[in-house]
């Protein structure tokens, strides 16, 4: 792994800024010092004299070198509001196109782009975003453009056909992803005039051309005579969730229909490799080689993504990270699995005081007899390390939940943070709510956190934190902290982390 100094992204209003301005963090140090990218107020960047920026967008993204995209809405003296697309290079902003700009590979020109977790995306400094276009017939005709080749290209533009589709399909809309170079589509498509809920797929570019991931009746890998389909409930399509790693592989949460499929093992995880997609768990399998299997369930998904269960994710080594409902007669457990030593195995068990649980795994960190309840979201480090954020039955009730984060970086399964307990740094604070944001290649696990306790207030009751390999907990950021910002020493009021850290 490359070295590179470490770097994240936020949006910050501070008391002597105007309101928008966001910052990107340069060094670590006692007292924190950021580079200021752009603030609200500002004259806007690439537009003449009058032009500025009225308001910053969804909050931006940064790469692992410490440049950042971003899309503003401007106010131009002559054509009002508009917005413009920008992006921060070895300390130089560039705009790159705004509303009215000629968009490359059609007749239109940009009409929009789009305030969306989607758009933009930057790696090495090359941009990958979503835009609409004018278009006499359609209205906000979407389309992705990318330079990550040289210059701008059109990828797609909403009536395109891709690979896998009707001879008379059309793509309809879509939304976007990025691994490296790798561009993954998952997107809705017409064919014939209609487009029921299946009607749906995922695409992959990563040389220029388009090919088909997962689309409606395609054959489905691993079951004879299988074609992916609808899911039961008629609403999500073939796919429900995906993650992607290196070069745009997959693993694919996805149902099917054909011979000798039902509700009881129409779901199943697949993964990609060199060979293409193979099924990593299946409905209805044998979970533990005895009793327990995998689901069944018919009106929410077995594996992950059912407010129960952690969403599947995968690292670019290929190891997954996902939750699964367990069945074991009339019980039911909540699950965590990982294949990161080649086959499958638990990593925990949740239950819930509910009628028709089982008894869940003792949760590390809390007294003896609190178990895992509920698993939220996980993540898979390139040393196979996990973490998830979820909840411990702590008092025997649905209603008093303590939402925690565990880990497994410094060795055994171990806690992180937890509600109501204290935190590192803040004396009197405990933690009210805690959300896990990245765990990086080296073990270090950021997260945020609602403050509570003695001397917390609306002015200092939001926090980022980092947890280190070593087990130890520092805070990063709190809000009235005063931070250096090109020199000026400011007092953050609140802040937002972007869409993703770098992976250092």
């Amino acid at each position: 792994m490359r070295s590179h100094p470490w770097f994240f992204i936020l949006t910050a209003l501070a008391a002597v800024t105007a309101l928008g301005g966001f910052v990107a963090l340069a060094q670590p140090s006692p007292r924190l010092a950021f580079h200021e990218v752009l603030e609200a107020g500002d004259p806007a960047p690439g537009f003449p004299a009058g032009a500025a920026v009225e308001a910053i967008g969804d909050t931006p993204r940064i790469d692992a070198d410490g440049h950042v995209s971003f899309v503003v809405t401007v106010r131009h003296p002559v054509d009002g509001l508009l917005q413009a697309l920008y992006r921060q290079v070895n300390g130089s902003t560039e705009r790159v196109f705004k509303a009215g700009d000629p968009a490359p590979g059609t007749a239109g020109d940009f009409e929009l782009f789009p305030d969306l977790p989607q758009t933009p995306r930057i790696q090495d400094g090359r941009l990958t975003f979503a835009g609409s276009v004018e278009d006499p017939d359609v209205v906000n005709r979407a389309g992705i453009w990318s330079d990550r080749f040289g210059s701008f290209d059109l990828l797609v533009l909403s009536g395109d056909h891709l690979p896998g589709l009707p001879a008379d399909a059309e793509i309809a809309d879509f939304g976007f992803s990025t691994r490296g170079e790798t561009v993954l589509l998952r997107g809705r498509y017409v064919s014939g005039g209609a487009a029921p809920p299946e009607n749906k797929g995922l695409w992959r570019n990563s040389g220029g051309a388009w090919e088909a991931v997962l689309v409606n009746r395609m054959s489905a890998p691993g079951v004879p005579g299988a074609v992916f389909g609808g899911d039961p409930m008629r609403v999500f399509g073939p796919l429900f969730a995906f993650d992607a790693g290196d070069g745009g592989r997959v693993l694919a949460q996805a149902w099917m229909n054909g011979p000798r499929i039902d509700k009881n093992n129409d779901e199943a995880l697949w993964i990609e490799s060199g060979g293409g997609l193979r099924i990593l768990a299946r409905e209805g399998d044998k979970a533990d080689g005895r009793k327990t299997t995998f689901g069944p369930t018919s009106s929410s998904p077995t594996f992950g993504a059912d407010g129960e269960n952690l969403v599947p994710t995968v690292n670019d080594r290929g190891a997954a990270l996902f939750g699964a409902v367990l069945r074991s007669g009339k019980t039911r457990l909540n699950s965590v699995w990982t294949n990161r030593s080649g086959g499958l195995a638990l990593v925990a068990r949740g239950s819930l005081p509910l009628s028709g649980f089982g008894q869940g795994d003792q949760a590390p960190g809390f007294a003896p007899g609190a178990t895992f309840g509920l698993f939220e979201q996980g993540a898979i480090n390139e040393s196979n390390q996990i973490a998830f954020q979820g909840f411990a039955d702590e008092f025997d009730t649905m209603s008093n939940l303590t939402r925690a984060i565990w880990w497994d970086v410094p060795g055994t399964l171990a806690l992180v943070a937890a509600e109501g307990r204290p935190v590192p740094g803040a004396p009197g604070a405990v933690y009210f709510d805690v959300t896990l944001e990245s765990l990086n290649d080296g073990g270090s696990l950021f997260f945020l956190a609602q403050l509570a306790g003695s001397g917390v207030n609306a002015a200092n009751d939001r926090a980022l934190l980092r947890a280190d390999p070593d087990g130890s907990v520092r805070l990063v950021l709190r809000e009235g902290d005063a931070v250096e910002v090109a020199g000026t020493v400011r007092v953050v009021r609140s802040f937002q982390i972007g869409r993703e850290l770098s992976a250092d």
